[in-house]
């Protein structure tokens, strides 16, 4: 198990993936290592690089959804307890989310005229 991980099964932050990734680098660039430990070293990069690299994707993800905005160039929202802790559903895409908003009466097609502030 990676020691940037605080707690068995818990997901290290990306600071500490990134800080402990660096490190294993640094420790496999030297050369002056048993092939075992070598391999050992590799294996955690390599997770601690998917961890890092997923977080990223979910930043990215959380970025497109709070900028997408609809045909009308209105912005894209659905409430706050949709998803657990802001995580958007498997495979949704902010194209979807903003088809969701078409349905829930922010309808393209729709003629009315919508400049009216309330």
């Amino acid at each position: 198990m990676s020691r940037a991980v605080a707690k068995k099964g818990e997901e290290p932050t990306f600071e500490s993936a990134a800080e402990r990734l660096a490190k294993v680098v640094e420790e496999l660039e030297r050369g002056d290592l048993p092939l075992e430990r070598a391999l050992a070293l590799f294996e955690e990069g390599v997770t601690l690089a998917r961890s890092a690299q997923g977080r990223l994707d979910r930043a990215e993800r959380r970025v497109e959804e709070l900028l997408a905005i609809d045909a009308r160039g209105n912005p894209v929202t659905r409430p706050v307890a949709a998803y657990p802790a802001g995580e958007r559903a498997a495979g949704e895409s902010a194209a979807s989310l903003s088809a969701g908003a078409a349905e829930d009466g922010a309808d393209a097609d729709d003629d009315e005229d919508e400049d009216v502030m309330p």
